[in-house]
């Protein structure tokens, strides 16, 4: 069982630099010749950010690379907690499934297989959910320093990928020839948005969550910041906004006075 464990977390930190591989090369060659955001051009939509939010991925990799060392270092040090020993192969499993679709999903996409690259994506967020749900039954027997290391690089992760989930499913239905059905693109974006702001809210009731919502901030200031010209865009994202973290700062002093040592 160790010894499994320590081969899991070094491929999984293989996995991981195979993942930052395959998105360098996106950016440098690029893939197909066509950048990750030259391709998202061609089916616009409100619902897009600018382009600074997506440097919210170095974040991301960065947490992910920081849950692969805690792994290989919890496989090689012996540590006695039982519990985490019990959550670790499955999670690894899971997160080198990620891996692979996080791959697959950049071929997809660079070669225009639009259609194809949201199948892959729903795929994405299911398995994050599945990581999510693995972690959530482990949640209270897991210290400060392993919640940062297991529970927040996938808080972050989910969160992206579900704005990520919203956008590609709109870059689907714009490339079909859809505009909005009885709603105007603009329309459409304001409720992707609202979708996005209850999501927000749901992980921070239900799970305490404070990473998750705080993604979807990043991501409205991004929509705020390139569809500011249009009124009602500027101000569902600022709403949304400041509901988020609103109720973020109100559940913080909530718990601070229930655990004054947090």
């Amino acid at each position: 069982m160790a010894d499994q464990l320590k081969t899991r977390s070094i491929a999984a930190l293989l996995a991981m630099a195979g993942v930052i591989i395959v998105n360098s090369l996106a950016v440098l060659l690029p893939i197909n010749q066509m950048s990750t955001g030259a391709i998202s051009d061609l089916y616009p939509n409100y619902f897009v950010p600018a382009g600074f939010t997506f440097s919210i991925w170095s974040a991301i990799y960065l947490l992910l690379f920081s849950f692969c060392g805690y792994a290989i270092w919890f496989a090689f040090s012996n540590q006695a907690n039982t519990k985490i020993r019990q959550l670790l192969p499955g999670l690894l499993n899971l997160f080198l499934l990620t891996c692979i679709i996080n791959c697959s999903w950049i071929f997809l996409w660079h070669y225009l297989q639009i259609r194809l690259s949201l199948v892959v994506m729903l795929l994405f967020l299911i398995t994050l959910i599945l990581i999510y749900q693995k972690l959530t039954l482990y949640k209270s027997s897991l210290s400060g320093t392993a919640y940062f290391f297991l529970q927040v690089p996938f808080s972050v992760y989910l969160g992206w990928i579900s704005v990520a989930t919203i956008a590609n499913t709109t870059a689907v239905l714009v490339s079909s020839g859809w505009e909005g059905g009885f709603l105007s693109p603009i329309n459409w974006a304001v409720v992707m948005m609202l979708v996005a702001v209850a999501l927000g809210l749901l992980f921070l009731f239900r799970w305490k969550d404070k990473a998750y919502p705080l993604v979807i901030c990043w991501a409205l200031y991004g929509i705020y910041f390139k569809q500011g010209d249009i009124f009602i865009m500027a101000r569902t994202a600022a709403i949304g906004i400041g509901i988020l973290l609103l109720t973020i700062l109100l559940q913080y002093f909530r718990q601070s006075k229930k655990n004054p040592g947090l």
